[in-house]
C-alpha cells in the first residue's frame, strides 16, 4: 500500500542519513548514586563527541568499546573528577555513579520523521493523510513511488529506485 511505503521511506531517512531537520538536545540531571539514564522516545541514534558535563563546562568521554569500559571500570584509579559514558541495553550509563546531581546534554538524531498538521511529532509514523513531512517533500514523494512501484512489480520501477537514489545524493 501506499501508507507501507510512507512507512518504510520515513524510517529509511531517518535511520540511514544525518538531517538537520531530525538534530535534537536533550538533557539529562542526574541523580546520586544512580548511572543509567532513559534516551528520548525518539532516539535513533548519537551524534559524536556530543556530549557534554553542563556542571564542569566540558566534554564527556564516551562511546567506549566493551574492552575500554571494562579497563576504564575496573582499572585502579580516580577519574580525574571527570564523568565518561557509554550506551548500554538502550540507556545511557554514567560512570563513575554521580555523588551528587549535575547535568549533562547531548545531540541526537530523532526517529521522528513527520508531524501532525498542528505541528505535533508522530512517534509511530503517518496517521493522517494531512501529516507533514520533516524531510524533503520530493524525498517522500519519490520514495512513495520506488517502493509502492517495486512492492507492485510496475513497470518503471528501477527507474523510480535510481530517481530515488539521486534525489537523496543530491
Amino acid at each position: 500500500t501506499l501508507l507501507s511505503a510512507a512507512f518504510k521511506v520515513g524510517e529509511e531517512l531517518s535511520r540511514d542519513y544525518d538531517w538537520q531537520e531530525l538534530n535534537k538536545t536533550a538533557t539529562v540531571t542526574t541523580v546520586a548514586d544512580t548511572s543509567l539514564y532513559a534516551l528520548p522516545s525518539d532516539y535513533e541514534r548519537m551524534a559524536s563527541d556530543s556530549m557534554w558535563d553542563n556542571a564542569q563546562n566540558r566534554r564527556m568521554y564516551g562511546a567506549k568499546t566493551k574492552r575500554a569500559w571494562a579497563y576504564i571500570t575496573n582499572a585502579v584509579g580516580a577519574s580525574n573528577n571527570r564523568y565518561r559514558w557509554r550506551l548500554h541495553g538502550n540507556l545511557i550509563q554514567v560512570d563513575p555513579a554521580p555523588t551528587s546531581s549535575f547535568s549533562f546534554s547531548y545531540e541526537y538524531s530523532s526517529s521522528n520523521y513527520c508531524m501532525s498538521s498542528s505541528f505535533v511529532d508522530r512517534p509511530n509514523g503517518w496517521v493522517d493523510d494531512t501529516d507533514i513531512p520533516k524531510l524533503p517533500h520530493d524525498l517522500f514523494v519519490s520514495g512513495i513511488h520506488f517502493y509502492f512501484s517495486k512492492s507492485k512489480t510496475l513497470p518503471g520501477a528501477l527507474a523510480a529506485g535510481a530517481d530515488f537514489d539521486a534525489i537523496i545524493k543530491s
